[in-house]
């Protein structure tokens, strides 16, 4: 009645010592659940039922149940699953990807404070604009109004240089 106690151990336990983790069909599910701690952070804890696996089963069955549910468990190139299935997913993987995001993140906000400040570099550029619009009309207006009033001098001075001529004449005849 003696069992080996690898039969007992979790997947993780498993996995962290480089074991192949055999799927059995009669083995139940862990169950999982959050309960919330006075701390921020939630704990989790998984128990396994302590009903041992179905004796039924003979080895020459769970070998071919095995290898079928290993070629399924390498969900990782597993054609079958989404590539965008998160159980493809795997650690390095993960990071790869985070530390994208957070790369593709801070691009983002330069590009957005470079925005920002080029919109308010055209936002003061349009002002100055506008400003030397409004000096430049200013401008136009005083020199049309000289030159309005050097031609009525000029005509002023051609007029009284032609009656000065008229008295000249006059005053000689």
């Amino acid at each position: 009645m003696f069992r080996d106690m690898t039969e007992w151990e979790t997947d993780d336990e498993r996995r962290a010592k480089g074991h192949e983790i055999p799927v059995l069909s009669t083995t139940p599910e862990p169950t999982c659940s959050r309960t919330p701690s006075p701390s921020t952070k939630s704990k989790r804890s998984c128990r396994r039922s302590v009903t041992p696996p179905a004796r039924g089963s003979s080895p020459s069955n769970m070998s071919t149940d095995r290898t079928d549910k290993r070629s399924s468990r390498d969900v990782t190139n597993d054609e079958t699953i989404s590539i965008l299935d998160p159980r493809r997913f795997t650690p390095t993987l993960h990071a790869n990807l985070v530390s994208e995001i957070l790369s593709l993140r801070r691009d983002q906000d330069e590009k957005t404070k470079q925005i920002e400040s080029l919109e308010n570099a055209l936002h003061s550029v349009k002002e100055e604009h506008d400003q030397l619009q409004e000096s430049l009309t200013t401008s136009s207006k005083e020199s049309r109004s000289l030159k309005r009033q050097l031609s009525l001098l000029e005509g002023g001075t051609s007029s009284a240089l032609g009656e000065l001529a008229k008295e000249r004449d006059e005053a000689v005849d």
